[in-house]
């Protein structure tokens, strides 16, 4: 006798048609009296275990892969029954045996069930445990995950508002920059008509002291014109005197030299106006008309030139020199003078006039 069990409910739940967790066969294993059972028993056992065994194959073999086989306890009413062979015995004993057999065979599988149970029951205890800590694990990482979640977005908030004051940043910039390129144009402009009003100043200031060193130059001539006529017109009266009657001495020895004996005492025909009369008619040029111009008086009158007058000289009142008078006048009239022609005849005769001069004015 056996008891064939599958210890996996997974494999029984595999078998067609079964609705149990398990297959429970009974069987009995007749001797013919040359094999012993339980060498039979132990050939099965082994067939069993051999995944190779002819037992494995066939509409069996999905419950032989599971399938394990066991002896009955010894104590079991089956194993003390009737003998293989025996015909002792009647129903009541039969179904009393039936009875207890099956009572231990459902005992013997209610073990094995639980202690299949036990050890799924643990390694669900097991496996829910990896499970709780794998859990927690993942729990942990989504949190640090979230956290560093948060992190970038508080980090992408601050890089962005940093990129929006960039981007306002720039705008000014560029604004600002547009601006200054405008305001360094007109700069430009302006800088470039400055230059060019600079430079014509530059020229005008070098005309101006061109002019500047050419009116130096004049000053100092005029400067110097102006101290000369200082000094001939603004002598004394004594000084002009005496000169007149120096150059009227010198006159009456030219023209004595000229018209006359010198030794010859001076009448009233030689006074200064005949000598002027007699010295114009000699140095007038000829006149081819009948006309004779009558004896003037010579009168020489100086005027200030326009130099004089605009380098702003406090000229001396004109002094007047008449010929005709024997006695020295008020107001720069003397007797005696120069003879200013109006016309110069020979060449000769213009260098009589200069000596004349000369002489009046004491060279």
């Amino acid at each position: 006798d056996g008891v064939v069990s599958a210890g996996n409910k997974n494999a029984a739940a595999d078998a067609p048609g079964s609705e149990r967790d398990c297959i429970y066969i009974d069987f009995d294993i007749l001797g013919d009296g040359k094999t012993d059972p339980n060498e039979l028993l132990k050939t099965l056992k082994e067939q069993l275990a051999s995944p190779e065994a002819p037992i494995h194959n066939g509409m069996f073999g999905v419950f032989a892969d599971k399938a394990n086989i066991e002896d009955l306890p010894a104590d079991s009413a089956k194993a003390v029954g009737e003998v293989p062979g025996s015909t002792a015995g009647d129903d009541k004993a039969g179904g009393g045996s039936s009875g207890t057999d099956q009572l231990a065979v459902e005992r013997h599988l209610a073990n094995l069930e639980l202690s299949d149970a036990k050890a799924e029951i643990e390694q669900l205890k097991k496996q829910l445990s990896d499970s709780v800590s794998a859990h927690q694990s993942s729990l942990s990482q989504l949190s640090d995950a979230r956290n560093q979640l948060d992190d970038s977005m508080n980090q992408v908030a601050k890089l962005e508002g940093e990129v929006n004051s960039l981007k306002s940043q720039n705008k000014t910039l560029s604004t600002d920059l547009s601006n200054a390129k405008d305001m360094w144009m007109k700069e430009s402009s302006r800088a470039s008509k400055l230059q060019d009003e600079l430079n014509t100043r530059d020229d005008q200031i070098a005309e101006d002291s061109r002019r500047m060193t050419e009116l130096s130059a004049t000053n100092e001539a005029l400067q110097r014109e102006n101290a000369q006529l200082k000094k001939l017109f603004e002598g004394s009266e004594n000084e002009v005197a005496a000169r007149a009657r120096a150059a009227e001495n010198s006159f009456g020895q030219l023209n004595e030299s000229y018209f006359g004996d010198s030794r010859a005492p001076p009448t009233t025909s030689r006074t200064p106006a005949a000598m002027a009369s007699s010295l114009e008619e000699m140095v007038a040029p000829p006149q081819s008309d009948a006309f004779v111009r009558p004896p003037t008086t010579a009168t020489t009158a100086f005027t200030p030139t326009p130099t004089a007058a605009r380098l702003g000289t406090a000229a001396s009142p004109p002094k007047t020199t008449t010929f005709g008078s024997s006695t020295p006048g008020t107001s720069g009239v003397v007797s005696g003078g120069a003879l200013l022609p109006h016309n110069v005849g020979a060449p000769a005769t213009v260098e009589r006039f200069r000596a004349l001069i000369g002489a009046q004015e004491g060279v």
